[in-house]
């Protein structure tokens, strides 16, 4: 597989907001709101080059970590992640957008720093221990079950019509 196709916009994939973009002072390109996921991953679909391929990295609620913190998982840290999903539920959205899902990587490493951070959330003492002994569990559990890692990487390329 070669990614030699991939596309670096300056840009936001929603495009210039309202007014060109101008620096003025008032505001007028200012979102109230963050535009719908499917905009989003329309607006990628038109950029991206014939060949190029979108790398998403997002974390997994499906996960072991996910499930044990509960309200405490700090992925669930909006307005940092807008969304969540779960390698079934992102692989639909996209696919219904015309981008097929061609690889899931894991991050390893997030597993031990979210549960950290949702350790430090929950004013646990042994934070340290206890976040890296659920980050672990987390990913031999992500490597043996069907559940997945905290966090995975996407790669969604184009489908060919």
């Amino acid at each position: 597989m070669s990614f030699k196709n991939i596309i670096f916009k300056n840009q936001s994939p929603w495009g210039a907001p309202p007014g060109g973009g101008s620096n003025n002072g008032n505001g007028s390109g200012t979102r109230k709101e963050p535009p719908s996921l499917d905009d989003i991953i329309k607006n990628l679909y038109r950029i991206l080059k014939p060949n190029g391929a979108i790398f998403i990295a997002v974390p997994n609620l499906n996960s072991y970590d996910a499930n044990y913190y509960k309200s405490f998982w700090a992925a669930y840290d909006v307005p940092i992640h807008l969304w969540h999903f779960s390698k079934k539920t992102i692989s639909l959205i996209f696919k219904k957008n015309k981008l097929r899902l061609v690889k899931t990587k894991p991050l390893i490493f997030d597993s031990f720093y979210v549960s950290l951070l949702s350790e430090k959330y929950k004013k646990n003492k042994a934070k340290y221990l206890k976040a890296f002994l659920i980050g672990l569990i987390s990913n031999i559990v992500g490597i043996f079950s069907s559940r997945g890692h905290s966090s995975n990487i996407y790669i969604f390329k184009k489908d060919s019509f």
